[in-house]
């Protein structure tokens, strides 16, 4: 299940755990629900989030892809963590400079770590025949 729970999993083995736990839970959950929506609006329209995809060799994942989607959220929006810490640092505003975000004026864009989940890179090779 896509949820807090989850997410926590998620970020218990992640560069980024530290920083996920300065945010409170309501916070964190308001982050991942922001997510969810994200990512299911630019997945269009008749596609779910596929809530059963929990296995390391899975593909799409996309629980992987809204926890990545949340984190870049709190750091977008610059959300300041209840428990006294210090504002976050890394912000990521929407706009075409910024390799993270989606195209300025459409809306929020699904983070870079977030698509590594979502879509397969693909080469394209041209040979000679």
């Amino acid at each position: 299940m896509i949820d807090l729970n989850g997410a926590n999993a998620y970020f218990h083995t992640h560069l980024a755990q530290e920083y996920w736990k300065r945010f409170s839970g309501p916070q964190l959950t308001a982050a991942v629900a922001q997510a969810k929506r994200i990512i299911k609006g630019r997945l269009g329209y008749g596609i779910e989030l596929d809530d059963a995809t929990t296995d390391d060799d899975d593909f799409p994942r996309h629980d992987c892809a809204v926890y990545e989607q949340a984190l870049h959220e709190l750091r977008r929006m610059a959300v300041l963590p209840e428990n006294g810490s210090p504002a976050p640092v890394e912000l990521f505003p929407d706009n075409k400079d910024d390799p993270k975000s989606g195209p300025s004026g459409a809306g929020p864009g699904i983070c870079r770590d977030a698509l590594f989940y979502l879509a397969k890179s693909t080469r394209i090779q041209i040979s000679r025949g």
